[in-house]
Protein backbone atom coordinates (compact mmCIF):
# COMPACT_ATOMS: atom_id res chain seq x y z
CA UNK A 1 0.00 0.00 0.00
CA UNK A 2 2.79 2.42 0.68
CA UNK A 3 4.45 1.74 -2.98
CA UNK A 4 1.54 2.52 -4.27
CA UNK A 5 0.77 5.76 -1.99
CA UNK A 6 4.55 6.68 -3.57
CA UNK A 7 3.81 6.03 -6.95
CA UNK A 8 0.56 7.88 -6.85
CA UNK A 9 2.37 10.62 -5.21
CA UNK A 10 4.73 11.11 -7.52
CA UNK A 11 2.69 10.88 -10.54
CA UNK A 12 0.05 13.87 -9.20
CA UNK A 13 3.89 15.79 -8.76
CA UNK A 14 5.07 14.97 -12.54
CA UNK A 15 1.96 14.56 -14.27
CA UNK A 16 -0.94 17.29 -13.38
CA UNK A 17 1.56 20.49 -13.33
CA UNK A 18 2.97 19.47 -16.80
CA UNK A 19 -1.02 18.66 -18.03
CA UNK A 20 -2.10 21.47 -16.12
CA UNK A 21 0.57 23.71 -17.99
CA UNK A 22 -0.46 23.07 -21.65
CA UNK A 23 -3.84 23.31 -21.32
CA UNK A 24 -3.64 26.15 -19.64
CA UNK A 25 -1.60 27.67 -21.77
CA UNK A 26 -3.94 26.26 -25.13
CA UNK A 27 -6.76 28.63 -22.90
CA UNK A 28 -4.50 31.33 -22.12
CA UNK A 29 -3.91 32.07 -25.57
CA UNK A 30 -7.48 32.28 -26.98
CA UNK A 31 -8.75 34.21 -23.68
CA UNK A 32 -5.97 36.61 -23.57
CA UNK A 33 -8.00 39.36 -25.23
CA UNK A 34 -11.40 38.39 -23.98
CA UNK A 35 -11.68 40.40 -21.02
CA UNK A 36 -12.40 37.20 -19.29
CA UNK A 37 -10.47 34.05 -17.70
CA UNK A 38 -11.20 30.48 -17.41
CA UNK A 39 -13.44 30.06 -14.47
CA UNK A 40 -15.51 32.82 -16.51
CA UNK A 41 -15.52 30.09 -18.80
CA UNK A 42 -16.16 27.39 -16.39
CA UNK A 43 -19.10 29.66 -15.25
CA UNK A 44 -20.66 29.71 -19.01
CA UNK A 45 -20.39 25.94 -19.60
CA UNK A 46 -22.04 25.14 -16.30
CA UNK A 47 -24.71 28.01 -16.80
CA UNK A 48 -25.14 26.62 -20.74
CA UNK A 49 -25.39 23.23 -19.31
CA UNK A 50 -27.48 23.76 -16.03
CA UNK A 51 -29.18 26.38 -16.88
CA UNK A 52 -29.82 29.17 -14.63
CA UNK A 53 -27.93 28.55 -10.97
CA UNK A 54 -27.77 30.19 -7.72
CA UNK A 55 -24.68 32.00 -7.09
CA UNK A 56 -23.87 29.24 -4.04
CA UNK A 57 -24.59 26.66 -6.54
CA UNK A 58 -21.62 28.13 -8.83
CA UNK A 59 -19.35 28.31 -6.45
CA UNK A 60 -19.72 24.75 -5.12
CA UNK A 61 -19.66 23.63 -8.64
CA UNK A 62 -16.41 25.25 -9.14
CA UNK A 63 -14.73 24.98 -5.81
CA UNK A 64 -14.97 29.04 -5.72
CA UNK A 65 -15.78 30.75 -2.35
CA UNK A 66 -19.24 33.02 -2.59
CA UNK A 67 -17.28 36.21 -2.64
CA UNK A 68 -14.62 34.94 -5.61
CA UNK A 69 -17.83 33.95 -7.34
CA UNK A 70 -19.46 37.02 -6.96
CA UNK A 71 -16.26 39.03 -8.67
CA UNK A 72 -16.20 36.55 -11.42
CA UNK A 73 -19.77 37.11 -11.67
CA UNK A 74 -19.71 40.91 -11.63
CA UNK A 75 -17.08 41.13 -14.69
CA UNK A 76 -19.92 38.43 -16.69
CA UNK A 77 -22.70 41.24 -16.26
CA UNK A 78 -20.68 43.97 -16.86
CA UNK A 79 -19.94 42.42 -20.32
CA UNK A 80 -23.40 41.04 -20.61
CA UNK A 81 -22.42 37.84 -20.95
CA UNK A 82 -24.73 36.93 -17.95
CA UNK A 83 -27.92 38.38 -15.70
CA UNK A 84 -29.00 38.15 -12.48
CA UNK A 85 -32.71 36.74 -12.53
CA UNK A 86 -34.65 37.41 -9.44
CA UNK A 87 -37.34 34.77 -7.64
CA UNK A 88 -40.18 36.61 -8.07
CA UNK A 89 -41.79 35.24 -4.56
CA UNK A 90 -38.23 35.93 -2.63
CA UNK A 91 -36.08 38.85 -4.09
CA UNK A 92 -33.56 37.35 -2.08
CA UNK A 93 -33.15 34.56 -4.01
CA UNK A 94 -30.79 35.48 -7.06
CA UNK A 95 -30.20 33.37 -10.11
CA UNK A 96 -27.29 33.67 -12.77
CA UNK A 97 -28.11 32.84 -16.71
CA UNK A 98 -26.25 33.02 -19.89
CA UNK A 99 -27.75 36.17 -21.86
CA UNK A 100 -28.31 35.29 -25.61
CA UNK A 101 -25.02 37.32 -26.29
CA UNK A 102 -23.43 35.17 -23.91
CA UNK A 103 -24.53 31.98 -25.25
CA UNK A 104 -22.88 32.90 -28.43
CA UNK A 105 -20.12 34.37 -26.88
CA UNK A 106 -19.51 31.23 -25.32
CA UNK A 107 -20.09 28.95 -28.31
CA UNK A 108 -17.10 30.72 -30.40
CA UNK A 109 -14.71 30.54 -26.98
CA UNK A 110 -15.62 27.09 -27.26
CA UNK A 111 -15.24 26.39 -30.97
CA UNK A 112 -11.93 28.19 -31.25
CA UNK A 113 -10.83 26.12 -28.14
CA UNK A 114 -11.31 23.07 -30.22
CA UNK A 115 -9.40 24.71 -32.98
CA UNK A 116 -6.56 25.19 -30.97
CA UNK A 117 -6.80 21.49 -29.29
CA UNK A 118 -7.32 20.00 -32.97
CA UNK A 119 -3.81 21.62 -33.55
CA UNK A 120 -2.30 20.31 -30.66
CA UNK A 121 -3.49 16.70 -30.43
CA UNK A 122 -2.61 16.55 -34.07
CA UNK A 123 0.16 14.02 -33.63
CA UNK A 124 -2.11 11.79 -31.62
CA UNK A 125 -3.22 8.25 -33.35
CA UNK A 126 -6.45 7.03 -32.81
CA UNK A 127 -5.41 4.85 -29.95
CA UNK A 128 -3.32 7.73 -28.58
CA UNK A 129 -6.79 9.73 -28.66
CA UNK A 130 -8.68 7.03 -27.37
CA UNK A 131 -6.25 6.66 -24.72
CA UNK A 132 -6.58 9.96 -23.41
CA UNK A 133 -10.24 10.43 -23.63
CA UNK A 134 -10.21 7.29 -21.10
CA UNK A 135 -7.74 8.60 -18.94
CA UNK A 136 -9.90 11.63 -18.57
CA UNK A 137 -13.20 10.05 -18.08
CA UNK A 138 -11.08 7.90 -15.39
CA UNK A 139 -9.91 11.09 -13.81
CA UNK A 140 -13.39 12.41 -13.58
CA UNK A 141 -14.98 9.17 -12.07
CA UNK A 142 -11.67 9.38 -9.63
CA UNK A 143 -12.78 12.36 -8.61
CA UNK A 144 -16.22 12.08 -8.17
CA UNK A 145 -15.34 9.03 -5.87
CA UNK A 146 -12.64 11.72 -3.91
CA UNK A 147 -15.65 14.03 -2.87
CA UNK A 148 -18.08 11.77 -1.71
CA UNK A 149 -18.91 11.16 2.03
CA UNK A 150 -17.78 8.59 4.02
Amino acid sequence: MNKDMDEILEGLFSVLPVFRKKVHKLSDNILRDKEISRPHVQIMKNLKINGPCSMTELGKMLSVSKPNITTLVNKLVELNIVKRKYKENDRRLTYIELTEHGEVFFLKIVETMKNALSKSLQKFNENDLNLFKETLNNMKILIRRMNEEK
